[in-house]
């Protein structure tokens, strides 16, 4: 039989949060969704095979949220800024931003590997983390046909544009109003994960 896989996060800086904890405000922020929404987030994130690697993965080599579990804490971060910035702006589609700052960076899985440290994959090399989230989105989509192309177009520019920047690596720059708020709530984040590590010297 093959040795069981090691918790990384037992040799590598990790997430303060309980992982279980922040997989049931995943859970929960997915459950919240409506449709279609809510069954292509679930099918993308909440799969037997994928959710695991999404719970453990990190946001980045450095900078922002660089441990086990970083990228599902700034997955959920960014979400409970989006659910409230939608609600405080009735005329955004809260559903679509939701979605957006759910799978935003869901590339990452694939973008990074841990075994030995942080580091790229080839696939994080050669594609990385935005264009292979796009690509899983459309197959996602595709399997599934129950958004519309407008809902998909909306959905895939939020990814490929949370950037915010064609220099900072966006193919796209934010052109409607929920892709503009996912950039600033991306930024809002990063950066003040960045100014407390710094202050903490994590």
């Amino acid at each position: 039989n093959p040795s069981p896989q090691p918790d990384m996060a037992d040799f590598l800086p990790a997430s303060r949060r309980e992982r279980e904890e922040m997989v049931a405000e995943l859970q929960q922020f997915v459950a919240d969704l409506s449709q279609p929404w809510q069954g292509v987030v679930r099918h993308l994130l909440l799969s037997e095979a994928f959710l695991p690697q999404f719970a453990s993965a990190p946001a980045a080599r450095g900078f922002h949220h660089a441990f086990i579990g970083g990228l599902l804490e700034h997955t959920l971060s960014m979400t409970r800024l989006a659910v409230y910035l939608a609600d405080s702006y009735p005329y955004v589609n809260k559903d679509l931003l939701v979605a957006g700052a759910l799978l935003h960076d869901m590339g990452k899985v694939i973008e990074y590997e841990t075994a030995a440290g942080f580091s790229f994959t080839d696939d994080g090399r050669l594609v990385g983390h935005i264009v292979r989230a796009i690509t899983m989105i459309e197959k996602a989509a595709a399997e599934l046909g129950t958004l519309s192309a407008e809902q998909l177009r909306h959905l895939v520019h939020l990814v490929a544009s949370h950037h915010g920047k064609q220099e900072w690596g966006s193919p796209v720059v934010p052109k409607t109003l929920e892709a503009v708020i996912l950039h600033q709530i991306d930024l809002l984040d990063s950066r003040s994960e960045e100014r407390r590590v710094g202050k903490e010297g994590r």
